[in-house]
């Protein structure tokens, strides 16, 4: 990709033209051909009175100019306002659910938890390629409104509803927060700004050497009136990762050996034998705590009198740090007392955190690497110090009664709760430490949930289905779904929502003369057809029965409709009833 900038576009393709110069020469040196017939070129401005569709003229080709180019997967139009690669983005993501439809339907085809990994897998991705470049996060402007790409949202909406009511075997009339609900996908708002999140997080963290660093750190520290990129808009939706630690993508050299020895035992039991293995070292025990919204870190070890002495730091709360930081500072204050004790020479250091142990041991591109390093760096200076510094790391099951461990996590419950310890100089840098990517995510994934659980609760749907089930959305919905086939997962789906082949539904759009029950001369609501129909008189009496039988539940909406542990007797009830012939709800065959 040859790019150029200048204030017209005259000089620019003058600039390519010496440009092409110097690379066929360079060709022709080689011995190596251009495919100049593959060659694009779009001249992007946004002024109209600048733009003019000049070609390039090489010797042998003349290259003309076009209105977009398509690069690395993305279509870039010449004002990049985005609009063909968005168009693109929907039409692919509309082919893909299309594509999935034909494996589906409501009364047959791949159940509920496949049609839903199909889209999360295969749909998604196609669909929302690069979406951090052509999407603005969608947010309120304060005046009640919302500002962002609130159109490109909507054009994505269209394919997640369509994907939702795959999943659901859900009716077209059912309300989107129902089919989000039901389907266990966040709104679109929420899930794409997600996405921009996770996005913006990434390129925050880039180490400065990383070509996009410094023009990352510039979009976050400026947002300008005029001619706004999509980074600007995405940082200043997320003003929480401004102070983000670092992660460097380089790898270790392949013949780096971690400078100490470490020990996991394969289990609990065998904690007594593996403490006997420290036997004739000096032992350390550090852990770190996230305790009342607070997340600390402390570090222990028994003088000669039998006083334990401690360090502790408090890291901040559990909305930018997390515990496997703290475990690693835990490392980091054992080496700080090791130090600190003069001819020690055989040391061991015991956590009760796997994670932080293989860390430190075998470090890798991955959130709190800047603690790990500062761990390693600490260690180094000492060893110079010390060359005789002999180091083994073990892990220590916590809540096993081992002494130094319950006696360090006290400490680290205290650290969590703002206690802190005077450090050497050189580490002072553990009272101000960057916010952790994986906190910040944690923390957004719960606000998002937040957020989803009070617009189900706000919603009509989600008002009426409270009435038999206040499960908040999220995993515990896909319960009602799990090991049933097609038919039966549709069924669920429409007598939870009320958009349901019954009369009272039907005679809304004038599929049936009237609403009511044929026997009963009622509305044949789900009400109706589960609780007092007296043509499914015998039926509803057997499963009375076995609700009684399995735990003495009394027969209502909210049991039928509100424990998926009734589901299979509410599907039994609806097969032997035959009401929906077009829907196989018999139990699953093993």
């Amino acid at each position: 990709m040859l790019a150029v900038e200048s204030l017209t576009i005259q000089e620019n393709i003058a600039k390519l033209e010496e440009i092409m110069r110097d690379a066929f020469h360079w060709s022709f040196t080689h011995a190596c051909s251009f495919d100049l017939g593959k060659f694009q070129l779009v001249h992007y401005t946004r002024n109209r009175g600048k733009y003019a569709p000049t070609p390039l003229i090489t010797p042998t080709h003349v290259i003309p100019a076009t209105d977009s180019a398509t690069y690395l997967g993305l279509i870039m139009d010449r004002q990049l306002r985005w609009k063909e690669q968005v168009q693109r983005a929907v039409a692919k993501g509309t082919k893909a659910i299309l594509a999935v439809s034909r494996l589906t339907r409501p009364s047959f085809g791949l159940p509920h938890r496949y049609v839903r990994q199909l889209y999360r897998s295969v749909v998604i991705p196609r669909m929302e390629y690069g979406l951090c470049v052509w999407y603005s996060p969608v947010v309120p402007n304060g005046n009640g409104r919302r500002k962002g790409s609130v159109g490109v949202l909507k054009q994505i909406q269209k394919v997640q509803n369509v994907a939702c009511r795959l999943i659901t075997g859900a009716f077209k009339t059912t309300p989107i927060d129902a089919l989000n609900y039901m389907a266990n996908i966040p709104p679109i708002e929420l899930r794409l700004n997600q996405a921009s999140f996770n996005s913006a997080a990434r390129l925050a963290a880039l180490p400065p050497a990383h070509p996009l660093h410094k023009m990352v750190h510039r979009c976050m520290r400026m947002f300008p009136q005029h001619h706004r990129s999509v980074l600007h808009d995405m940082f200043a939706a997320f003003p929480e990762i401004a102070n983000l630690e670092t992660i460097d993508p380089t790898p270790l050299d392949t013949t780096w050996k971690a400078p100490f020895s470490y020990r996991i035992a394969a289990n609990k039991e065998d904690t007594e034998k593996e403490l006997t293995m420290y036997a004739g070292r000096k032992c350390f025990f550090g852990d770190g705590s996230g305790y009342e919204g607070g997340i600390g870190a402390a570090a222990v070890v028994q003088r000669e009198d039998g006083v334990y002495e401690k360090r502790q730091v408090h890291l901040g709360n559990t909305d930018e740090h997390t515990v496997f930081e703290a475990e690693i500072v835990g490392l980091i204050l054992c080496l700080s007392i090791a130090a600190s004790i003069p001819r020690l020479r055989s040391v061991a250091f015991l956590i009760d955190n796997q994670a932080a142990i293989r860390a430190v041991a075998n470090p890798k591109p991955q959130p709190g690497q800047h603690l790990v390093r500062l761990f390693h760096d600490t260690l180094r200076d000492l060893m110079r110090k010390r060359r005789t510094f002999d180091l083994q790391i073990g892990w220590v099951p916590g809540h096993q009664g081992v002494e130094g461990n319950e006696v360090v996590d006290e400490a680290a419950k205290e650290a969590a709760q703002g206690q802190f310890s005077e450090l050497p100089t050189k580490l002072h840098i553990l009272h101000d430490l960057p916010s952790s990517v994986a906190a910040l995510k944690a923390g957004r994934k719960h606000a998002i949930a937040r957020s989803w659980a009070s617009i189900w609760q706000e919603s009509r749907a989600g008002q009426r289905i409270a009435a038999f089930d206040k499960t908040p959305p999220g995993r515990r919905t896909l319960r009602w779904y799990e090991d049933l086939h097609r038919g039966s997962c549709s069924i669920i789906t429409q007598l939870r929502t009320g958009h349901i082949g019954l009369n009272a539904y039907l005679a809304r759009f004038g599929a049936v003369d009237s609403p009511k029950c044929h026997t009963c001369g009622e509305p044949e609501t789900v009400r109706h057809y589960l609780l007092t129909c007296r043509r499914f008189s015998k039926e509803r009496d057997d499963l009375r029965h076995a609700l009684h039988s399995s735990g003495r539940q009394k027969l209502d909406i909210k049991t039928l409709l509100g424990r998926p542990k009734n589901k299979h007797h509410l599907l039994k009830f609806v097969s032997a009833t035959e009401r929906f012939p077009r829907y196989d709800t018999s139990p699953p065959q093993d």
